[in-house]
Formats: structure tokens, sequence, C-alpha cells
């Protein structure tokens, strides 16, 4: 549910989500960058939010085009929002944890300083983004024990993208890990603009 000015293919989402079929048992979840979109989302029915921003201050700017600050700050606004509405649940996916294009390695206290913040807010699910493709299977692994075991209460989702071929090797860490929810996405599409080089998403048919 972005901005129809900013991508106009997206911009009869609303109509998608009322209108498609639903088949009972799935949880219909849907991008939303900032309040707006939030009420245009829970208006038009959607399960779940799920809300971006990256543990990379320079990745966060140059995608989002906002400081940490502004970011956390409109997205604690969408939280309360879902919060007040009836059974919408919200997701945060965090970009870069397993390293960024432009800083290089994020340490882990800082990707967790993220995580702690939303918990606060009574966040329920965090999604752990391998956003341009350069985690490795012992760093997934041992990023993704202690976040699990620090927040045993939290749903984790890990998302990878498989730009150096480890995409699945990822997985199968996470696994290891404990975790049991996986962004993917048909044929492997998907990549991110703001991270040059990058390719898609995990395979869903893998």
């Amino acid at each position: 549910f972005t901005s129809p000015t900013a991508i106009p293919a997206l911009k009869d989402a609303e109509i998608v989500m009322r209108e498609i079929t639903r088949r009972p048992g799935t949880v219909y979840t849907a991008l939303v960058p900032n309040p707006r979109g939030a009420e245009r989302a829970i208006e038009a029915r959607t399960d779940e939010l799920n809300l971006v921003m990256s543990v990379s201050a320079t990745h966060n700017l140059a995608s989002l085009r906002m400081t940490q600050a502004q970011s956390f700050a409109a997205l604690a606004q969408v939280v309360a929002m879902a919060q007040a509405a009836n059974d919408v649940a919200v997701n945060v996916s965090l970009s870069c944890v397993f390293g960024c294009p432009m800083e290089g390695d994020v340490p882990q206290a800082a990707v967790f300083d993220w995580v702690q913040r939303f918990v606060d807010l009574g966040v329920g699910g965090i999604t752990l983004c391998d956003t341009t493709g350069m985690a490795y299977p012992t760093q997934v692994q041992q990023l993704t024990a202690a976040a699990r075991a620090r927040w045993p209460g939290v749903d984790f989702t890990l998302h990878f993208h498989n730009t150096r071929g480890m995409g699945l090797a990822n997985v199968l860490a996470a696994i290891d890990a404990g975790v049991d929810r996986f962004d993917a996405s048909l044929g492997g599409l998907g990549r991110c603009p703001y991270a040059p080089g990058a390719s898609g998403n995990v395979c869903s048919e893998e």
C-alpha cells in the first residue's frame, strides 16, 4: 500500500485485497510504508501489516529517504493504528541485518537494539532480512539462535536473497536455529533497487 504517485502499478492494492478469493487459514499480508498506507490496508481488510526499516542508517536514508529516528516514529504510529483495529497483526522487516552494501558489517548489538524497540511496542513478528545477499550460514545460525533465545515469544521470519548462490544454505542454517518462517518469491523474482548487484529472493519452488 504505497503512494500511487511513487509506484503507479500498485495503485489498485485496495481492489486486490478486497476482492481476492481468500483461502481459509491463509494470512494475507501487505507492505505498509506509512500511516496513510496503513489506513488503506486496514480498510481493505488486510490480515497483517508488514513494516520496513533498515538497521543501517545509510541504507535507510537511501531507500526510505528518512533517518532511522523518522522511520521509527512513523512506524510506531502504524503499530498503534493496527493495535487499535481488531485482529490486525504487525510484522516488522529489518533490512541489512546481515550486512550493508554501503556500511559493511552491521554489529549484532545494533540489530538487537532495533528488535527490542519494536518488541517494546508490542510487535509480535520480526523479519531478519539479508537485503543484498551478503549473509553466510554460520553468521545466520549464530545470530538467529541468539535472537530466538533472547525473544522466545517473537515469531522470527528470515528473508534471503540469492546473490551469491547462498540462499538455500542460509535457509537450512536458519532451520537448524529453529526458524520455521521464510520469505520467498515465485521464480526467485525481486531485488532491492537501492542495492546494486543484488539478485532476487530465495525461490519458492526450491
